[in-house]
């Protein structure tokens, strides 16, 4: 190397320092130009790593042994997961009964992470004071609705899928008593819908519909006969026939009651009359003896004539009392009968009017006798076909529900097995290979970071080995 040339770096490299005599720019970095320069400088750089080949050598050696060690030593470690499936129940809504999640997978990843996470943790670190606290984690894949609870651990350490277990198990003791109480209502709207449809299906139901029927139907053709046979409707017309001279007889006795009365009401009558004649000329032969007595009083002079005097006036009495007789039963027993045969007569009216209508009745009704039965039987017949065909819509509607009940049940049924508990989804998994570096990529990384540990400390070392000669130059001078 000449000496141009060497005086040329010496120059750059104080520059690169910013020398007190390059004051003008200061900090700044002179590229060389020429092709010939940079040769030099390349192997300028050589002689400079060349000169440090033994300290670079042990660096890398050290940086390489470590990595090794590292690598050799470092525990294998693994990803640790456990799935869980949020349970699904039915909710009302206004379109009718969705099933939904027990609670949104968003609501069980924040209970996950700010709850059981914790506790699972302080538990954990409670009962092993010292040891290292594992850390579990909590995800929701995209678009997924599951949660997915993870966790790294060495090969050896097992208390992670104990731990995530256990906040697993937390999640679905949570969700058990809504589970349960859906569950319940559902199966025993299902025993309920069963026991109907044995209801419907039991043979004794339609059994007692058909002897109902049966019975109806017997009833009906009884009817139906009497309307029909000739006999019966022969016995039907003698009956009525006997009831209308029945009520003639009655109306003739009603009658001749009527016609007795009626005398006995002239008797009344004429018994007045001759009542009122014999009080008349009984109340003459009153005022006549009280006249004669009074003479008589006044010519008493012997005992022949005080007896005479005595016997007027017992008669006198007797006639008296004779005429009160009569007075009392003209004005009182007279009238009394007079009532009581007037009421009679009245009662005997009334009864006599009514056995008018019931004749009359009875006889229209035997008039009518055939268009009645006829209207009857018409009836009859229209009653019996309407119970056939309601036996036959039992069968039909009976048969409906039967088919209509199987599939509630199978709603039920289906329902049923829609509800799904939180689960998980398997055991906790262990990541089948190791996770992190491998001791390969450890190896490499380590002989790269070596290489540039040693070139980085050849330039210090030749740095400063050149500040030295700088400054023995500088105190020469």
């Amino acid at each position: 190397m000449t000496a141009h040339v060497r005086s040329q770096i010496e120059y750059q490299k104080v520059h690169v320092l910013g020398e007190n005599n390059v004051s003008d720019s200061p900090g700044q970095i002179v590229m060389l130009e020429s092709t010939a320069d940079d040769e030099i400088s390349l192997i300028d750089l050589y002689l400079v790593l060349d000169r440090h080949k033994i300290m670079m050598a042990i660096i890398l050696a050290i940086v390489f042994a470590s990595g090794v060690f590292y690598a050799v030593s470092k525990p294998r470690v693994f990803d640790h997961s456990i799935s869980a499936q949020i349970g699904t129940i039915y909710v009302a809504t206004a379109q009718g009964t969705e099933l939904q999640p027990i609670e949104p997978v968003e609501v069980a990843l924040s209970k996950i992470t700010e709850t059981y996470i914790p506790i699972v943790i302080n538990e954990y670190v409670a009962q092993n004071p010292g040891a290292p606290v594992p850390a579990l984690k909590a995800r929701i894949p995209k678009g997924g609705d599951i949660i997915i609870l993870e966790s790294r651990a060495v090969d050896t350490e097992i208390q992670q899928n104990v731990l995530m277990q256990k906040v697993i198990d937390m999640v679905v003791e949570n969700h058990r008593p809504r589970m349960e109480i859906m569950k319940s209502q559902f199966v025993t709207e299902l025993n309920n819908a069963r026991l109907k449809l044995a209801e419907l299906e039991a043979p004794v139901t339609l059994k007692i519909i058909k002897k109902q029927f049966e019975l109806d139907q017997l009833t009906r053709s009884i009817a139906k006969s009497e309307l029909t046979d000739d006999h019966l409707i022969r016995a039907k017309q003698q009956g009525y026939e006997t009831k209308i001279q029945a009520r003639e007889n009655k109306l003739e006795y009603l009658k001749d009651t009527s016609r007795y009365l009626a005398t006995e009401l002239k008797r009344l009558d004429q018994l007045d009359e001759l009542l009122k004649q014999q009080i008349s000329g009984l109340s003459g032969d009153i005022e006549q003896a009280l006249k004669n007595r009074k003479g008589s009083a006044e010519g008493v002079d012997s005992p022949s004539m005080a007896m005479t005097a005595l016997l007027l006036n017992n008669q006198l009495q007797n006639d008296r009392a004779r005429l009160s007789g009569l007075q009392e039963r003209l004005y009182i027993t007279q009238k009394k009968q007079r009532e009581q045969l007037m009421n009679d007569i009245r009662k005997n009216n009334r009864a006599t009017e009514y056995e008018k209508i019931l004749l009359r009745d009875l006889k229209n009704t035997l008039s009518k006798l055939d268009i009645n039965d006829g209207n009857s039987l018409l009836k009859l017949n229209l009653t019996i076909s309407k119970e056939e065909a309601s036996v036959e819509k039992f069968k039909m509607v009976r048969q409906q529900q039967i088919e209509r009940q199987q599939r509630a049940i199978e709603n039920i049924r289906l329902k049923l097995n829609g509800l799904k508990a939180t689960r998980a989804l398997s055991e906790p998994l262990k990541s089948i290979k190791p996770v992190g570096p491998g001791k390969k990529l450890i190896v490499a990384v380590a002989l790269v970071l070596g290489v540039f540990i040693a070139v980085f400390a050849a330039f210090g070392r030749e740095f400063m080995l050149k500040v030295k000669q700088k400054n023995a130059l500088a105190e020469a001078e």
